[in-house]
């Protein structure tokens, strides 16, 4: 979930094997990626796209989870709270 609203970087598995694919801040559930050329091999056009649809999980409200959104909209980053 982090990574949904922060952005970041999560490995993809792929025909061609792991890549790296970029998540942009704020990405949504349902939301579609294209990786280029990682898709199944055209014997005319090459290696086709593949496309990866984003599925974000949201944790169930805990005690902790809550303070770190509280404490984000209140200082507007993430910090571990002790």
């Amino acid at each position: 979930m982090y990574t949904a609203l922060a952005g970041g970087e999560v490995q993809v598995p792929t025909i061609h094997g792991d890549v790296m694919m970029k998540i942009s801040p704020g990405a949504q559930p349902g939301e579609l990626k294209k990786l280029s050329h990682k898709g199944i091999q055209d014997s005319s056009h090459g290696s086709g796209n593949h496309y990866v649809k984003i599925n974000i999980e949201i944790p169930k409200y805990t005690s902790i989870f809550i303070d770190l959104m509280t404490n984000y909209f209140k200082i507007g980053t993430f910090q571990q709270i002790n």
